[in-house]
């Protein structure tokens, strides 16, 4: 659920910069641009108390693909000012403690896909 929240609420902010192309996992060789965006957990952990499940930390990775590397840079853009220190209720009703903005990640030009990277990661905390 959170998930699923976390996403609507990136797709707000990229609309019309991506016009809703997400991707779980990796890029569709049928892609279409000028950008998309990968998503992907990539970790996380659980605090315990002795009530039992405490908060939850999951770390997110979103990657941007486009033909211009100021279309990714631009989405990168918009998911981090909309994300970061984010807390409150998702557009799903799932409700978040805090996003905190991890770091940006640059990726290479990919000369196969022809098409340009960057990236960034989120701490994503939350209580079961």
């Amino acid at each position: 659920m959170i998930e699923e929240g976390i996403l609507a609420l990136a797709n707000q902010a990229t609309a019309d910069l991506i016009g809703g192309r997400f991707y779980a996992d990796t890029l569709p060789r049928t892609v279409t641009y000028p950008a998309a965006i990968v998503h992907a957990g990539i970790g996380g952990r659980n605090e315990r108390t002795f009530d039992g499940p405490g908060m939850q930390i999951d770390r997110y990775q979103f990657d941007f693909a486009g033909k211009h590397r100021r279309d990714v840079t631009a989405a990168r853009e918009a998911v981090v000012a909309l994300l970061d220190d984010f807390g409150g209720v998702l557009p799903n009703g799932a409700q978040v403690e805090a996003i905190e903005y991890i770091q940006p990640l640059k990726l290479p030009y990919d000369d196969d896909k022809q098409v340009f990277w960057c990236g960034c990661e989120f701490y994503i905390k939350y209580n079961r």
